[in-house]
């Protein structure tokens, strides 16, 4: 019983870590500066108007009703 203890411990704090390297190079990914790039070249193949986005920020909870 000890050893399955063991090993639970050790796969859970694998799992926190994983999930936590995750975050960060997500977020390192995911800055606006880059997320607007990508949006503008997006944008120009999808919409027929003239448009100009200056900042696209994620905001994955903060809108969340």
């Amino acid at each position: 019983m000890r050893i399955l203890k063991r090993i639970g411990i050790g796969l859970l704090g694998f799992v926190l870590v994983l999930i936590i390297a995750a975050t960060v190079v997500l977020w390192y990914v995911f800055t606006p500066e880059k997320l607007t790039s990508i949006v503008n070249e997006q944008a120009k193949e999808y919409l027929t108007c003239q448009t100009n986005i200056e900042k696209v920020e994620p905001t994955f909870f903060s809108s969340f009703p």
